[in-house]
Order: C-alpha cells, then structure tokens, then sequence
C-alpha cells in the first residue's frame, strides 16, 4: 500500500493528472474489451486492463483538454458517476469500430454453418467457427496494420462533443449486417444451386436413398466455393477496413 501511495505521489509531482488518466482509462476501457482486435480470448482480463491504462496515457491530454474536458469530480460518489459517464462516451466507438470485425465472423460462421462445421477454435470468443476465427484474424490484422488502434484513440478523443460518434456506431452496425451478408453471398448462392440440384436428383433417383450420398457433397462443394472466392473475399474485407479506418 505505501508502495502504491508513493508511485502516486511521484506521478502526481511530475505533473500527472491522475484523475483524468482515471477517466480516459474509462473511456478506453470498452474498446479495449469489446474490440477483438484489442480483447482476443487469448489475451487475459489482467492484460486488457494494462492494455486500456496504456492507451489511456495517450487519450488523457484529451480528456484534459478543452475539446475533452468532463466535470472535474469533488467526491468519489462524483467520481464514479463521471467514470460512468465516460464508459458510455466510450461504448458508440467501440461498436463502431467492431461492427466491420464482426461482419467478418459473422460471414465466416455462416461459410461453416451451411456445411454444418460447429467447432470453435476458442482464439476469438466473438468466432464460432474456424472459419470466423481465420476472417476475424486477417481483418483484426489489416485493421491494426493500417492505424486503426490511432483512428480509434482519436475517434474517443473526440468522443464528447462530436455528436456523430453515436449516429456513425448505429450506421457501422446496420451496414456490418450488409457486409456480412455479401461476403457470405457467393457460399449462400452455391448452396441454394446445390439444393435444387440434389431435389432434382433424389426425384430422379428415386426411389433410391441418395442423402446419404448428398450430404457430405454439400460440404465440399461449400468449400470448393469458400476456396475460389477466399482471396476476393479477404480482399474486399481489406478495402473496407482501410476505408474505415481512413
């Protein structure tokens, strides 16, 4: 305990405003555990919270400055109610920057569902599928490569007086929908085609039993189709994620 006291006496002589790193951990704080590129299963709660102090160190002239400035609290109950206040300032840029990741999986899952692979790979807990994982990854990676970790500092920067944080979130989210469902559109199209296929077979053959023959056909022809489209897709999800991010 004195230990700590001394690390914050220290920091506060060198100028550190301790309650505004206070509350720009808080702001950051959603992002860092609901964004996957920042909050992978693989990374420990312990982790994300350094993580979010980390960033917090950058986002705090924000909060102090005129364009951030928040109440300055009096009481701890003060405090926690501004703490409050900063998570929900907080939450719109971390849906929107999660939106377009989301879509990704969302679109891999689907890939694996139609041929009935359910396995998790357990490296993204927003993944059910090995597939999800695999886009989750690439779009996770592009999004980090191209300076989405600053396009997201200075969008919660930006997060208290820029009245368009919450209209872009809800935007991001209706059009991840969208997204998810075009990259998933070739894989859907290809089963639809397989589906009339094997109707018109089964009433061919019939009344000879061809499910059994059928249904381990779907699954290759679902990854037959998933490894033509695999590099327009990834490209496609790339482009998004630049654009975003610019």
């Amino acid at each position: 305990m004195q230990g700590t006291l001394a690390i914050i006496d220290a920091l506060e002589a060198n100028g550190v405003d301790l309650v505004a790193w206070f509350l720009a951990w808080a702001r950051v704080l959603p992002s860092v555990m609901i964004v996957p590129a920042l909050g992978a299963a693989v990374l420990p709660p312990p982790a994300r919270v350094v993580l979010g102090l980390s960033l917090a160190v950058i986002l705090t002239p924000a909060m102090t400055g005129a364009a951030g400035a928040t109440v300055e609290p009096t009481s701890g109950a003060e405090l926690l109610l501004v703490f409050v206040a900063e998570l929900l300032r907080g939450l719109p840029a971390a849906l929107s920057v999660s939106a377009l990741l989301w879509a990704a999986m969302m679109a891999g899952g689907l890939s694996d569902d139609v041929r009935g692979a359910q396995s998790n790979s357990g490296v993204l807990r927003d993944a059910p599928t090995h597939t999800a994982t695999l886009f989750g990854l690439f779009v996770s990676f592009v999004f980090l490569r191209s300076g989405g970790a600053s396009s997201l500092l200075h969008l919660l920067g930006s997060a208290v007086n820029d009245q368009s944080v919450m209209l872009r979130a809800t935007a991001d989210l209706v059009q991840s929908v969208n997204v998810a469902l075009a990259l998933a559109a070739p894989i859907l199209a290809a089963v639809i085609a397989w589906e009339v296929a094997g109707a018109l077979i089964t009433r061919a053959a019939s009344p000879a039993h061809t499910q059994a023959m059928l249904a381990p056909l779907r699954a290759l022809v679902t990854l037959g189709v998933l490894a033509v489209c695999l590099d327009s897709m990834l490209a496609l999800m790339a482009r998004l994620v630049v654009r975003g991010v610019g």
